[in-house]
Order: C-alpha cells, then sequence, then structure tokens
C-alpha cells in the first residue's frame, strides 16, 4: 500500500539565517507529513538580528515557478508569505487555483523594521488577497493596520472586529501583547476562542510568524477543521519555542524537533 501525502506550497521569501520564510515553512510542512513546495518571491540578507537587504526575484522567475507548481502539482493548501509588491499578489491571484485553500501572512514590515511589502501595495493586499483568503495571521501591529485604528485594544475585541468586517477566519498571535504573549486568539463562523499555553522562558523566536502560518496551511492540506487546526498550531508554536538549541556561537536557534505534540497542554476557552 502507498501511504498518500497531502500537498502544501508556501510563498514566500528565503531566509539566509535559516530561521524564517521558505526555510521555516518547509521545516513545518514536514513535520505534519506534507509534501511541501516552494515558489520564492525574494531572497533576503537576514539574521536573528536585523534585514540587511530584500532582494525580490524577477516577476518572470515568479511567474514560472508559479506556472510549474500549478501545472505539476495540486496544493492543498497554499500560504503566502513576503509577497513583495502589488505586481506580485496579482499575478498570484490571477494564477492561483479555485480547489487551493489559501492562508495568509500578511507580511508589511520585518520585526526590525524593513519594508518587506511596498507600501503601495498595502492596501491590495487588505482589499483584495485577504478577502479570497481561508484564513489570515496578522500579529497585533499588522491587525491594527488591517482595522485602520492606532488606539490599544484587546486582541479579542481586534479579532471580532475584523472577522466581522471580512469574514474571514483570523488566528492572531500573542506574541506581540506584552500583557499575554501566551494566548493566541481564533474566530471563524463557530465561535471565538482563547488558547493559551504555559509561559516560556523565551531564547529564540525568531520565524515564529512563519511557523504558525505554515502550521495552519499544514493543518487545512491535512482536512482539519479551522479550529482543530489553530489547536495544532499552538501546540507545534509551543513545542518549537521550547525546543530552543544553541548555536556555536552562542546565539539560540528554534531547532526541528521530532517529538509527538501530544503531551503539550492547550488551554481552550470559547469567548462568544
Amino acid at each position: 500500500m502507498i501511504n498518500k501525502l497531502n500537498t502544501c506550497l508556501t510563498i514566500a521569501g528565503a531566509d539566509s539565517g535559516g530561521e524564517a520564510g521558505v526555510q521555516a515553512d518547509l521545516q513545518v510542512f514536514n513535520y505534519f507529513n506534507c509534501h511541501a513546495l516552494s515558489v520564492l518571491s525574494a531572497t533576503t540578507a537576514q539574521s536573528y538580528s536585523r534585514v540587511l537587504s530584500v532582494n525580490p526575484v524577477g516577476i518572470t522567475a515568479f511567474e514560472d515557478q508559479l506556472e510549474v507548481v500549478f501545472s505539476d502539482f495540486q496544493p492543498a493548501c497554499i500560504k503566502t508569505g513576503m509577497l513583495v509588491d502589488g505586481e506580485y499578489i496579482n499575478v498570484f491571484l490571477e494564477r492561483k487555483p479555485s480547489s487551493a485553500q489559501l492562508v495568509v501572512d500578511p507580511l508589511m514590515m520585518s520585526t526590525s523594521g524593513t519594508e518587506l511589502l511596498e507600501k503601495s501595495a498595502w492596501g491590495v493586499m487588505r482589499d483584495l488577497l485577504i478577502p479570497s483568503a481561508n484564513m489570515v495571521t496578522p500579529n497585533f501591529p499588522e491587525l491594527r493596520f488591517l482595522l485602520g485604528i492606532d488606539e490599544v485594544m484587546c486582541g479579542e475585541e481586534m479579532v471580532q472586529r475584523y472577522f466581522d468586517l471580512v469574514q474571514v477566519p483570523v488566528y492572531l498571535k500573542g506574541g506581540h501583547n506584552a500583557e499575554a504573549p501566551s494566548i493566541d486568539f481564533f474566530i471563524d463562523e463557530s465561535g471565538l476562542w482563547s488558547l493559551k499555553t504555559d509561559e516560556l522562558e523565551i531564547k529564540a523566536s525568531h520565524g515564529t510568524g512563519c511557523r504558525v502560518s505554515s502550521a495552519l496551511t499544514a493543518g487545512l492540506s491535512n482536512g482539519l477543521s479551522g479550529l482543530q487546526a489553530a489547536i495544532n498550531t499552538k501546540k507545534y508554536l509551543h513545542q518549537s519555542l521550547k525546543s530552543y538549541k544553541a548555536l556555536s556561537d552562542g546565539q539560540y536557534v528554534m531547532a526541528p524537533f521530532s517529538s509527538s505534540l501530544d503531551q503539550v497542554n492547550v488551554e481552550i476557552e470559547k469567548l462568544v
């Protein structure tokens, strides 16, 4: 009997530091037993502490990658990360198979402040890409932009307001919330949920956003409901943060791991 694999596709940038972008996505897809496809939008010269440069691939090379992937494979779910500018977004949307689900990580700026999507295209992401998605995975600053607000609001209120606005399921990462960094929120048509794990001493966190969106992508590819994919994602993120390793130069990184997620406890509370 031949074991079958579901197929995931990441459309994102490459991280020379090995912790984020396509490199992180492929680790996650493989962990969840999915065949990993990739389309590079850019290469980045970056490490855990800085982004030196962002270097887009040519638009023709980007189109060619999409052509081969969509002609020869049938990805069950696609994850988008860094998409450079509006032309890349439009090219992707023109070619995306209608049968594939879509998870959007709305990357606009790096944590260090480097522009990852041209500001002229932020509206294209908000108005065209996200409404076509099956799930969107912002952090707190990104969700404030998508809502068009400057004031600080609690996570559950922002998630509810945005879902009411776009009717797209939302997974809100808690890492940028200093008051409750271990609590994430998920909302879809079934309700609003908080997902909490034990707080950890964080040694390495570069690439957590990429891992969240790719874990959700793998979950949807494997036929899970949005909520179950969110729970598995929270477990994976917790174990990734817990499984840090030290490099020879003393820097800590989130290392690949092979342990089961069964022992990770997630406190799940339905809020609405």
